[in-house]
């Protein structure tokens, strides 16, 4: 249970196509793309902005913040930009253009982290600890 409460408290990445071009990016590694999405500059990964958005889509309630795997998938996945803002998206994403990191695009977060900052590191030590499990 540990490791899905760690692993429902990380934003959630999208499989949006990236529109922050490299020039955009000189000297930092993430961009606020002003849409309620943040791009990962080395990855080219597009990130939910609000990664503790605590919105209802579809029939998930995430209200109190932490979700099982499965229940966090299905929230993923109903995820997309609508009238409603969820999340402060105005991006264009669409149900379905949503999913959860996998564990390899998360170690990478963990291990940039580690190298940028100690500080951050105590933080996700027990991120980190849950991944590898």
């Amino acid at each position: 249970m540990f490791t899905k409460v760690i692993l429902m408290q990380i934003a959630i990445l999208a499989l949006l196509g990236s529109s922050v071009y490299a020039g955009d990016c000189i000297g930092k590694r993430y961009q606020d793309n002003n849409n309620g999405t943040v791009t990962d500059c080395r990855t080219g990964l597009v990130w939910l902005k609000n990664a503790d958005c605590r919105d209802m889509t579809g029939s998930v309630n995430k209200s109190a913040g932490v979700l099982t795997w499965q229940l966090a998938k299905e929230w993923v996945a109903k995820l997309w930009d609508n009238p409603a803002g969820t999340c402060g998206l105005n991006d264009g994403s669409g149900i379905g253009d949503w999913r959860l990191p996998t564990r390899t695009e998360i170690m990478a977060m963990v291990e940039s982290a580690r190298r940028r900052d100690a500080a951050i590191q105590l933080l996700l030590m027990p991120l980190e600890r849950a991944v590898h499990q």
